[in-house]
This record gives C-alpha cells, sequence and structure tokens, in this order.
C-alpha cells in the first residue's frame, strides 16, 4: 500500500484476518518507515488473537 508520493517503499503494511467469507478483521497497520517487519512476540500475539477470533466465529 503506497502512501502519498512515497510510492511502494514508503508505503504501510496492513494485516488482516479473514475467519469466514463474511468476515474480515483489520488487525494491524503500520507504515514500512516505522517497522520493516514484525518480532517474533508481535507474531506470536497475532497467533493468539487470529485463534481466539476463529474460536468466536
Amino acid at each position: 500500500m503506497a502512501i502519498g508520493s512515497q510510492g511502494k517503499s514508503g508505503g504501510a503494511r496492513v494485516i488482516y484476518f479473514l475467519p469466514t467469507d463474511e468476515i474480515i478483521y483489520l488487525v494491524m497497520v503500520y507504515t514500512k518507515s516505522t517497522k520493516d517487519n514484525l518480532t517474533d512476540a508481535e507474531k506470536l500475539d497475532l497467533k493468539k488473537l487470529t485463534k481466539k477470533l476463529k474460536s468466536e466465529v
């Protein structure tokens, strides 16, 4: 996702979760200039969150 006139490299990352065809959860959005990649701890947190969201659908 590009932001402004910065092009693709100045964009943002969008993390979403689709537990069904009808439901989309927007989980996290961050700019590439702020963060390159998720940490292992963040990945673990996302895994826990998606498991919880999936169990509630």
